[in-house]
């Protein structure tokens, strides 16, 4: 019931922040004298995306735009890789635009120009949103995950939020009484990144936050809040890349601590926990690694390809070593509609099932679920990214 209900908050949400747009007021000129006025949504692939009140959304090729008048601010990404923000106007020449910033006016030629984009005035305007669902079916497993992302980024920030509740299920053979036995895990995760810089190309600070829950790991709920610094190493049309490093602190609570009564836990984990953790709160501190790549084209079918890991190997529990990996190709399909395929994989070298495995047997332990100290899945399914 809470997650319809939430799921219910986040399309709402969506819907209205998507109901915002600037009015129709840009102005395109062709230099075959033609005047096409509408809203200017992106340049990008050599194509200019214009929304007009009689046609939806045209796309007009970029080498045939003679002047651009527009009263909203964009910005602009130049064969140099420099970043401009400001207003853009009609030039005097033919193929240039005229660029005001708060400290600069110039000319800048429009073929000099790679990649063009609004800035919106108001927060909810700022927002770029994902949502989807991915389902992998076989004979002996199926995967059901939910995803949701959001993006805020202006000139000198860039936050993100993502997050995802998945449940795979797998059938086992069957009983002597001819009954199919199914054993079934769920694992979600919301993760917050913070970026701030002062000149992109260089360090920019980041503050990075998680919760996260795997039943196949053994993790009952972590929490992690952590700062560093990280890196654009590639930042132009079509690719990104950037990195990052540096220190969190770690609160989380184990299946199998929880599971056991004070007495039982004493006794199986006095060599390897502290009382505080048997009443089933770890406290820790862990170094992390992060890097992040995004290749991007536009055109008729736009596709989005983004690989992402993260490496956290701990200070505080010696020879322990946490890492994920997420896989993601989108196509579009129809309008905002991408079809996925997406690969996840999770690694915990001192999960409950190393614990398991160094105590002898006991009756005592319930285990519901099998726990590893590694878990994936392969799912495909739609996204929606307005």
């Amino acid at each position: 019931m809470f997650l319809k209900s939430t799921l219910a908050g986040i399309v709402c949400l969506l819907i209205s922040i998507n109901s915002v747009a600037n009015e129709k007021t840009d102005v395109v000129t062709l230099y075959n004298g033609d005047k096409i006025t509408g809203e200017i949504k992106e340049m990008s692939a050599g194509l200019l995306h214009l929304s007009t009140d009689y046609a939806n959304t045209i796309k007009i090729e970029w080498q045939q735009i003679a002047h651009l008048d527009s009263r909203y601010n964009f910005e602009l990404r130049l064969t140099s890789t420099e970043r401009l923000y400001g207003n853009v106007a009609k030039a005097e020449k033919n193929g240039e635009l005229q660029f005001t910033s708060i400290s600069d006016i110039r000319s800048i030629a429009l073929l000099d120009v790679t990649e063009m984009r609004p800035i919106e005035d108001s927060f909810i305007e700022r927002l770029d949103y994902t949502l989807g669902a991915n389902f992998q079916i076989e004979p002996e497993l199926r995967t059901n995950r939910i995803d949701a992302s959001i993006d805020y980024e202006d000139q000198a920030t860039r936050t993100n939020i993502n997050g995802q509740v998945a449940e795979t299920v797998t059938r086992t053979t069957e009983t002597d009484s001819g009954d199919t036995l199914t054993e079934s895990t769920s694992s979600a995760s919301v993760k917050f990144e913070h970026q701030r810089w002062t000149d992109r190309s260089t360090l920019y600070r980041t503050v990075t936050s998680s919760y996260e829950m795997n039943e196949a790991l053994g993790n009952d709920g972590r929490f992690s809040l952590g700062l560093g610094l990280g890196r654009y190493f590639i930042d132009r049309p079509g690719m990104r890349l950037n990195a990052s490093a540096g220190l969190q602190g770690v609160l989380e609570k184990d299946t199998l601590q929880s599971s056991l009564n004070n007495n039982d836990a004493r006794l199986m984990l006095q060599t390897t926990t502290t009382e505080s953790e048997v009443e089933g709160n770890t406290r820790s501190l862990e170094s992390f690694i992060n890097a992040s790549w995004h290749v991007y084209e536009f055109g008729d079918n736009d596709m989005d390809i983004t690989i992402s890991g993260n490496v956290y190997p701990s200070l505080s529990e010696s020879g322990r070593i946490r890492a994920n990996l997420q896989a993601i190709v989108a196509w579009e399909v129809y309008n905002d509609l991408y079809w996925t395929l997406s690969a996840t994989a999770d690694f915990d070298s001192e999960s409950d099932a190393s614990i398991i495995e160094g105590q002898p047997p006991s009756t005592d332990i319930p285990q519901d679920t099998p726990i590893s100290s590694f878990d994936y899945n392969v799912t495909m399914g739609i996204s929606w990214r307005p």
